[in-house]
Formats: structure tokens, C-alpha cells, sequence
């Protein structure tokens, strides 16, 4: 596949750095529950759970994906030979489209996360 097809914004060695950097996020969220596990239900502490898990979903769906939020909102590629710019508009949109759906989706996994670690039944 040509380069400038591609409906990724990342080369292999950065979706690779993505993934294990959402496994070591998915590891301190773990780590942060277990610290959290004695405070209180409904604690702002608790809420704060939602950060590493937000990282930890955007980092393995950057990984999965191959969408860089920042590199595709910007229109450009994060290649491994350096960057490019996405000449082609249709192209462009789908990516930024991709990186919408990705960012939405991660904070919506953290926000569903934090709300049941939060008020557990």
C-alpha cells in the first residue's frame, strides 16, 4: 500500500510505543484502585480514577488504530521516516473523523469507569 493511502497517522515503531504505553496506564489505573480501595465510596480521589484509564484507552487505541490524535487533527503523518503532511482532502477528514471517534471513545470508557469505581453497588 502507497503511503499517502493509508488511514493511519502512526508507523509501526510509534503504534508499538502506543500499545505498551496504554498497557503500563491499564497497570497504574490497577495500581490506583488498589491504593483507593480503603477511601471512602464517592471520594474526589476516586474520580481521579478516570485519568490513567482515559490514557491507558487512548494509548491502545492509538496503538490499534494507528491514529495519532495530534498528528491527525493536524492533518499530518507520524511515520518512521519522519513526518508528512496528508495532501489529499477526503483522506484528511477520515482521519480527523478517526480521531474524533477515537477521543470520544476514550473518554467515555473513562467516564464509565470512574462512575463505577466510584459508586460501587
Amino acid at each position: 500500500m502507497l503511503p499517502g493511502c493509508s488511514k493511519q497517522t502512526l508507523g509501526q515503531r510509534a503504534r508499538g510505543q502506543n500499545l505498551r504505553a496504554g498497557v503500563l496506564f491499564a497497570g497504574l489505573a490497577l495500581a490506583y484502585a488498589h491504593f483507593l480501595r480503603d477511601v471512602e465510596p464517592g471520594s474526589v480521589l476516586r474520580w481521579l480514577f478516570a485519568v490513567p484509564i482515559a490514557f491507558a484507552s487512548y494509548s491502545l487505541f492509538a496503538g490499534l488504530w494507528g491514529v495519532c490524535a495530534f498528528s491527525g487533527l493536524r492533518g499530518e503523518r507520524f511515520q518512521d521516516h519522519g513526518h508528512e503532511v496528508i495532501l489529499d482532502d477526503r483522506n484528511r477528514r477520515d482521519i480527523r473523523r478517526r480521531t474524533l471517534v477515537m477521543l470520544s471513545l476514550s473518554l467515555v470508557i473513562a467516564g464509565l469507569f470512574a462512575v463505577a469505581f466510584v459508586e460501587p453497588v
